[in-house]
């Protein structure tokens, strides 16, 4: 007898269209109604509210402004609901020290914690426009808040996770401004990732031996696009933590030199 066809962990739902692209922002819609329709199918109303909310405040807030959906995903399981938010405004647009243009957002998940309490975290998320890279921006893990503890506590924790996500993307551009020109040890910095030596060798494979930081996360930022969503959120992230802690890649990359 044959078994059946294994199951996905994942729904994703991806928006074909580009930031900018005079389809984008009503196929986003779609895009984002197709995961909520089956989180209300699975009981989970909540997660409609609590998206919806977040897009207003974003919209609300000065650093942020008016905001498309790029791709709306959710485990299985519905322990992690997430949506990619992007700017209207002047998006995509370069990233200074980065090669190229980026279609720049925040990617806002609701999670459910080992011990049942609910989460939120807010990443910052450069895709580069027209290709398949993107690096991610972790905020750390925040803080649980109990499914009893009512709607104020929720969302101070979903207010409080916003403004972390905005506040850490100005680092990340920051970072980006002053260390993505700089040169460092290409197998150094990707062995300071701690990821698998496969992964390094195949994002180091097209790069010289010593190379701008910049080459470095976008080739990372490669290998995140070209695998399966939940495995290429692990190299983004890498190369979000990368350029993140670029004083310090470079500062190693100038010791090992001197």
């Amino acid at each position: 007898m044959a078994l059946p066809p294994p199951t996905s962990r994942e729904v994703l739902h991806r928006n074909p269209y580009g930031a900018g692209d005079p389809r984008h922002a009503d196929q986003g819609d779609a895009v984002l109604e197709a995961l909520l329709c089956g989180t209300d199918a699975e009981g989970f109303a909540g997660d409609r509210v609590l998206m919806g909310r977040a897009r207003a405040a974003l919209a609300a807030d000065t650093r942020f402004g008016a905001a498309t959906v790029g791709e709306a995903y959710r485990l299985r399981s519905a322990d992690r609901v997430e949506v990619l938010y992007l700017r209207v405004e002047a998006n995509p647009r370069p990233v200074p020290g980065l090669p190229g243009r980026h279609e720049v957002g925040l990617v806002h998940a609701v999670e459910v914690t080992r011990t049942d309490a609910l989460a939120f975290r807010t990443s910052p998320c450069w895709r580069r426009a027209g290709g398949r890279g993107w690096v991610l921006f972790d905020p750390g893990d925040g803080a649980p808040v109990e499914r009893t503890a009512g709607r104020e506590a929720l969302q101070a924790a979903q207010d409080a996770s916003l403004s972390r996500g905005l506040a850490l993307e100005v680092e990340a551009f920051a970072a980006a401004a002053a260390f993505g020109a700089r040169r460092v040890v290409v197998a150094d910095a990707l062995r300071a990732t701690s990821l698998p030596r496969s992964v390094r060798e195949r994002a180091g494979a097209a790069l010289a031996a010593v190379a701008p930081l910049c080459d470095v996360v976008v080739a990372l930022a490669d290998v995140a696009g070209a695998a399966d969503r939940e495995e290429g959120e692990t190299y983004a992230r890498a190369a979000g933590r990368l350029l993140a802690r670029g004083a310090a890649v470079v500062a190693a990359a100038a010791a090992s030199s001197s």
